[in-house]
């Protein structure tokens, strides 16, 4: 591959990554705010990121940081979205809860690309429910506070049981870390109040 042929899939690599990160982080804010949005815009992009990856590996060298924090992004609204979609809706998450509670759901949300991915979005996501949860304490929504703080130590359980090294997956333990902090603090929080 030519330089200038490298300069230009960097490029192109980078500014999808800016374009799914963007998506992700309006699905994210929708997740708060109640917009209900839908993944879907940037479904395409991640498609058209890992086909460049698969096809050109040597570019993970010079993209690999762009590349990682998109797909994070991505599992991490993904993952909220799912949240939102199946197990917080009202009324309507007595079965489905249960079905997050046991994995069904989490197993049933396939996301592409690497593994690592995914389990450092997860670990976002914790910390996503945890302002969410916040919200429901603060409005006296204390049922949906606890469904909300089920939700994430079902999330924290999954992650848990994945142990790799930084070498492997950079960051996974200190965002477990954090994750396993917030969750803590949302029991605390709970506890005061509705123990």
């Amino acid at each position: 591959m030519k330089l200038d042929e490298k300069v230009e899939m960097y490029e192109r690599l980078v500014r999808l990554s800016r374009h799914i990160v963007n998506e992700c982080s309006r699905v994210i804010s929708a997740f708060h705010t109640g917009g209900g949005e839908v993944l879907q815009g940037p479904d395409a992009e991640v498609k058209e990121m890992l086909e460049l990856m698969t096809t050109r590996p040597e570019m993970w060298a010079h993209a690999e940081g762009a590349v990682r924090i998109a797909l994070q992004e991505y599992a991490e609204a993904r993952v909220l979205q799912e949240v939102a979609g199946q197990a917080l809706k009202k009324y309507a998450e007595a079965k489905v809860l249960q079905g997050v509670l046991e994995g069904e759901t989490l197993a049933g949300l396939e996301l592409p690309g690497p593994g690592g991915a995914y389990l450092l979005g997860i670990c976002d996501a914790i910390g996503e429910l945890k302002r969410y949860f916040l919200e429901k304490m603060i409005a006296k929504e204390y049922e949906d506070a606890r469904h909300v703080l089920e939700v994430a130590k079902t999330l924290f359980d999954y992650i848990s049981g994945f142990n790799y090294p930084d070498a492997i997956i950079r960051s996974l333990r200190h965002k477990k870390d954090a994750a396993r902090i917030t969750l803590n603090s949302m029991l605390m929080v709970y506890a005061e109040k509705c123990a």
